[in-house]
């Protein structure tokens, strides 16, 4: 197992410790319990470290199934394949603490603010947005016009939109990165703000990369809730953010945050990221997870916001709770004690092994439906946020 210990610490000094860590738990137990040898572990941890984009939620090796969120892998050996499931995935039921914002929206009110996100916008959207460039990998030639075609969607939608650069090291070298980012400007004179987010570049590097659930499923909920919330009088503002180099490494997340002036902090609320929301293998039974990390107030406070919304608008969606979250574009909101929620389909972990970052991810594997829920879910949640009785403190 020296051997092991030795990989892990070359790749903790490449910045991937935690992504290391994680793998360490599921593999070292292997080599003890003689289900795999050390030397087929270390080929596999060498491969992982080759070829994997050390992502937000996942890395996809080359030919390999992904480790990540559940750690779930095939570990080679003689020709011969076995597989172990370790869960990561700390899902459990919800239970409600009561912290919920208290909105001006009746609960009719908050069903017709949804209403708008219909099943064939849905529809529309995704293509729309695979559709305007055949990939949205941070350096690839065609990624320019998903940015004017997620720029022209939030200009019709009435928002005011502006472009946030930086740089970013695409496998060794340096491109600049956009996000997108559009605001519908409420009442409150403090300013205060909530934001929607989703980041829109895909994986692979090189050739078609249509992302189409990861993660054009987020952009295409982001846009349709911006259609129908800047349409509606609201209190705070609503930032709707398309980030950039989720992919690589939550980038576009981290320079938001980062440039975040400390007033700016202050009048942050919370936030929404959705990322895989278009994948279910039970429409007839449909499920999402609300994703985030701790149990403090302020995000018990989104949960419960979520949850309120979810019973109001798709009472027929099941949610469950993962208070151990990692990988998406909420940590770094997290990470600097704001509150954030990710909004994640059930069925995530079977669309990374299936599809994920590869050029199979596609529309065809969607459910419009499902993703319309889930876009509806998102929606009435922002509105209530946006539509707070009394001066609202999440952050």
């Amino acid at each position: 197992l020296k051997g092991v210990a030795g990989f892990l610490c070359a790749a903790a000094q490449i910045g991937r410790t935690l992504r290391a860590m994680r793998i360490a738990g599921f593999f070292v137990p292997l080599v003890a319990a003689g289900v795999a040898s050390q030397d087929a572990v270390l080929s596999a941890l060498e491969e992982m470290a080759a070829n994997a984009v050390v992502k937000g939620r996942r890395a996809k090796p080359a030919a390999q199934p992904k480790p990540g969120r559940a750690v779930k892998s095939l570990i080679a050996g003689s020709g011969d394949r076995t597989e172990v499931q370790t869960p990561v995935e700390q899902v459990q039921e919800y239970k409600n603490s009561k912290l919920a914002v208290d909105s001006t929206l009746s609960k009719e009110e908050t069903a017709h603010a949804a209403s708008p996100v219909t099943d064939d916008a849905w529809k529309t959207g995704i293509h729309g947005l695979v559709g305007s460039a055949s990939s949205r990998f941070v350096a690839s030639p065609d990624v320019g016009n998903a940015i004017s075609w997620i720029q022209k969607e939030m200009s019709s939608a009435g928002l005011s939109v502006r472009l946030q650069d930086f740089d970013i090291d695409a496998r060794g070298t340096q491109v600049k990165a956009t996000n997108v980012i559009g605001t519908c400007k409420g009442s409150d004179t403090a300013g205060r703000f909530v934001v929607l987010g989703a980041h829109y570049d895909s994986i692979p590097a090189e050739g078609p990369a249509p992302g189409a659930d990861d993660n054009g499923s987020g952009v295409t909920s982001v846009l349709l809730a911006a259609k129908t919330l800047c349409s509606m009088k609201l209190k705070l503002n609503v930032e709707f953010v398309a980030f950039s180099g989720e992919e690589l490494g939550l980038h576009g997340s981290t320079a938001y945050v980062s440039k975040m002036t400390p007033d700016q902090r202050h009048k942050f609320q919370g936030a929404i990221i959705l990322d895989e929301v278009g994948l279910t293998r039970t429409p007839k039974s449909p499920e999402v997870i609300f994703e985030t990390k701790g149990e403090m107030p302020p995000q018990m406070g989104l949960i419960d916001t979520l949850a309120e919304s979810a019973k109001t608008v798709e009472p027929d969606v099941k949610f469950m709770v993962n208070y151990h979250g990692w990988g998406s574009d909420h940590m770094p909101f997290l990470e600097r004690a704001m509150p954030a929620v990710l909004l994640i389909e059930k069925d995530n972990l079977y669309s990374a092994e299936q599809f994920g970052h590869s050029p199979r991810d596609k529309i065809e594997n969607l459910d419009f439906h499902y993703g319309a829920q889930l876009a509806r879910i998102a929606t009435a949640t922002i509105a209530r946020m946006a539509t707070p009785r009394d001066q609202i403190a999440l952050a």
